[in-house]
């Protein structure tokens, strides 16, 4: 019995040591959210206010492995802060494993000691946990908006198309879109033109590393002879392209996020794709749907090899 108890006690000992000067973070949240790895990197990396309470911006990005690891500090005031490491393993195109392991450098010691000790509630661990369970809520929330269907791959339709090209930040191309919605009416009505099908986006660049696309919002037509390009107004032709596809539901201020999708899809199948995303938008806004019934069918062309 005696040698039993020594065991134990020395494991003990054993993992106090490890957990205490040995161990890379101090403790590790696990949740899951309800979409694929991309998405929810997306959301966690727009995370800018620790708490509710937080007036500044007080969470900021350290280092990022696009759709599996984000490295964050958060400041709680001039002395105190904290790193999350954040990692994200595919479950399947409708569940990713959220795992966050937080250090506290400057309280290492004092905050595992707290957690340690059976006889005392870490207030350290219980802040976290509260803010975790909040966050963890909210992106729940956030994620009941909107909603990502992966389908098989498809080849895209080709449009014949007025557009007007424009350059935003990924999440303000909607605005930029309508910005633009009355010179395209205009247009078809000073032609005599009728939209022929969905209006669509066709991104020509996207800069990943500065969130900035230039795009084209397209109006599909019938060309004729008479007709001539004026002002903002260009004709082009998109073809069709063989590509992986993606069903979104609800606002399309959203819909970029299921570009990460099939981005982070293409990266883990090995899939060669040239990153310019076509999406067309199934259903006019103003007809008073709500905004989670709006579709929007997202394509993301092969690269042919």
């Amino acid at each position: 019995m005696k040698k039993i108890i020594s065991i134990s006690l020395v494991a003990i000992m054993l993992a106090a040591i490890w957990y205490l000067f040995i161990k890379e973070y101090d403790y590790q949240f696990r949740f899951q959210a309800k979409y694929g790895p991309a998405t929810v990197y997306q959301e966690i990396l727009n995370w800018e206010n620790f708490t509710p309470a937080d007036t500044l911006q007080n969470i900021s990005v350290l280092n990022k492995d696009p759709y599996s690891e984000i490295l964050q500090q958060v400041d709680l005031d001039d002395k105190n802060s904290f790193l999350m490491e954040w990692e994200f393993e595919y479950i399947n195109d409708s569940v990713t494993q959220v795992k966050v392991n937080t250090l506290d450098k400057e309280h290492q010691y004092q905050n595992r000691l707290e957690i340690l000790n059976p006889f005392k509630n870490s207030s350290y661990l219980a802040k976290l946990k509260k803010e975790f369970s909040a966050f963890n809520q909210v992106l729940n929330e956030r994620q009941e908006a909107y909603k990502i269907t992966m389908a098989d791959s498809a080849t895209s339709p080709a449009f014949d198309c007025a557009c007007i090209t424009s350059k935003a930040k990924v999440e303000n191309k909607a605005i930029a879109m309508m910005s633009t919605v009355r010179t395209l009416e205009s247009f078809l009505l000073d032609n005599d033109l009728k939209l022929q099908s969905s209006p669509l986006l066709k991104v020509r660049q996207w800069n990943v590393d500065k969130n900035e696309i230039v795009f084209d919002f397209c109006f599909p037509i019938q060309f004729n002879d008479s007709l001539k390009e004026t002002g903002e107004i260009q004709l082009k032709h998109i073809e069709s392209s063989k590509s992986l596809l993606a069903v979104y539901n609800g606002n399309y201020r959203q819909s970029h996020l299921a570009w990460l999708d099939l981005c982070e899809k293409a990266h883990r199948e090995n899939i060669a794709i040239n990153s310019l995303p076509l999406e067309v938008y199934i259903d006019n806004p103003m007809t008073g749907i709500e905004s989670v019934g709006w579709r929007a069918d997202i394509y993301m062309p092969l690269i042919s090899q």
